[in-house]
């Protein structure tokens, strides 16, 4: 820590009245020094004139005035006028430069008082400024020490914290420790938990695996025959062709929905394409809280959708927690035209992905619908070039093997591996007693009819 030292100035009011003093005693000293010296010139001049008025010094007057021994002469008499006058003339110059140094001597007292005065007062302003000094002095060496000790205690201060926070550091090192050591214990539980799930698991799949096998081998069919609905018609408006359904936005409604309407007599019914077709179509067009508006886009021969008809679509489920698991493969024809193309069916998937769906890329023992469409055009002859209907999947390798040398390259083998997937997604959903429907079973039991309005 820095300290800084105050700084003293020179005693200046000292310096001033030393000076002061030295002056005054200067100009006295050249006072007293032209006053002697007029005080010598008057006491020359009062002899002089003694022994001018001394008629018996002749020796001094003939030395004054040669021929002042005959005093009968008028011109000694008329020289020692003359000298008379001119010593009282020299005697009143000398008493008029007298009384001058007399005052220019009272003067210089004066100053000389002055300075003196002055002189005390400067010599007072010293003392106080040296007193101020020192107690200045005395504070910065107060403060110094004040100081001194506040830097001391803080450093003792610092001291005891990094002491503290050595021992805090200890003490947090061993709690982390334990704490690591506690997360570690919970990792390895719930991985032995993990992988005993995923044990249970995997039994419960080759059980599913297992009562399926049970029911292929005892004739049961991989199809489905009845459904559940999940919803019903609230009632119909024959003049706007306009359908009010008992779901809304509470039920993940949304527009472009589509439903299969079925007479609640027989309940839902996909056992055959007829059955699955119903009363007819519905499309949702506007939704409402806890209802929906939908419009009627088919109508099965005979029927008609009334109040109170089920509603379904196999890939809508009202229950949030449960969704279904598709696989999707072939090519469909959505539009209608009489082409069926791989893009059409990434339209569909992405159609069953929007209604609530899960699509998986292969057939497994979570799948629940197997979805055909035609099977992929392969390496064929030019002169063949149509494809099995959807309502009869090639099952046998060999009947769909393409011809050799109608197509090289790398389409040609892509063309090949799709048709060999085709035939080994089919026979896995078999194996494994999943549903295989094809393209009009299934838009049938989702309620979708072909338009031109594309809605996803």
């Amino acid at each position: 820590m820095a300290v800084v030292r105050a700084r003293t100035s020179p005693p200046y009011g000292l310096i001033a009245a030393v000076t002061f003093a030295l002056l005054a005693t200067g100009a006295a000293v050249v006072l007293y020094v032209v006053w002697a010296k007029a005080s010598d010139d008057l006491t020359k001049a009062n002899a002089k004139l003694a022994r001018l008025s001394n008629d018996s010094d002749t020796k001094t007057l003939n030395t004054l005035a040669p021929g002042y021994e005959d005093s009968s002469k008028p011109t000694a008499v008329a020289t020692l006028a003359n000298l008379y006058t001119t010593a009282n003339t020299d005697l009143g110059k000398a008493n008029d430069k007298l009384t001058g140094l007399n005052k220019q001597l009272s003067d210089l007292r004066g100053q000389v008082d002055t300075l003196t005065s002055q002189l005390s007062s400067a010599n007072a302003s010293a003392t106080l400024a040296e007193k101020k000094r020192g107690t200045a002095q005395t504070d910065f060496d107060k403060t110094m020490a004040d100081n001194q000790a506040t830097i001391t205690k803080l450093q003792t201060d610092i001291a005891a914290l990094n002491a503290s926070r050595d021992d805090l550091t200890k003490t947090d090192q061993a709690t982390l420790s334990d704490e690591l050591k506690k997360a570690e214990d919970i990792r390895r539980q719930l991985v032995l938990n993990l992988e005993d799930a995923t044990s249970q698991i995997a039994k419960a799949n080759r059980e599913i695996l297992e009562l399926r096998m049970r029911i292929r081998n005892q004739g049961g069919k991989t199809d489905v025959a009845v459904g559940e609905p999940d919803g019903k018609v609230l009632s119909v408006n024959n003049a706007s062709g306009e359908v009010y359904i008992n779901l809304g936005a509470k039920d993940r409604m949304k527009p472009g929905m589509p439903f299969t309407a079925y007479d609640p007599r027989t309940g839902v019914r996909f056992a055959t394409d007829a059955e699955a077709l119903g009363n007819g179509s519905l499309e949702v067009i506007e939704v409402g809280p806890d209802t929906s508006i939908c419009r009627i886009t088919r109508t099965s021969s005979n029927r008609a959708i009334q109040a109170n008809d089920l509603i379904s679509n196999l890939v809508y489920h009202n229950d949030k927690t449960r969704q279904f698991r598709f696989t999707v493969f072939g090519d469909f024809d959505l539009d209608g035209d009489g082409v069926a193309t791989a893009g059409e069916r990434d339209r569909l998937i992405t159609l069953i992905k929007a209604w609530g769906g899960q699509v998986d890329d292969d057939v497994t023992a979570q799948t629940d619908f197997l979805v055909l469409g035609t099977p992929p055009k392969g390496a064929m002859t030019s002169t063949d070039d149509t494809a099995a209907p959807a309502s009869a999947p090639a099952t046998d390798p060999a009947a769909s093997a393409p011809a050799s040398g109608s197509v090289s390259g790398s389409v040609g083998e892509a063309r090949n591996k799709d048709q060999q997937r085709y035939e080994d997604l089919e026979i896995a959903a078999k194996t494994l007693a999943i549903p295989v429907l094809n393209q009009n079973r299934f838009l049938a039991m989702v309620g979708y009819y072909n338009t031109t309005v594309v809605r996803y």
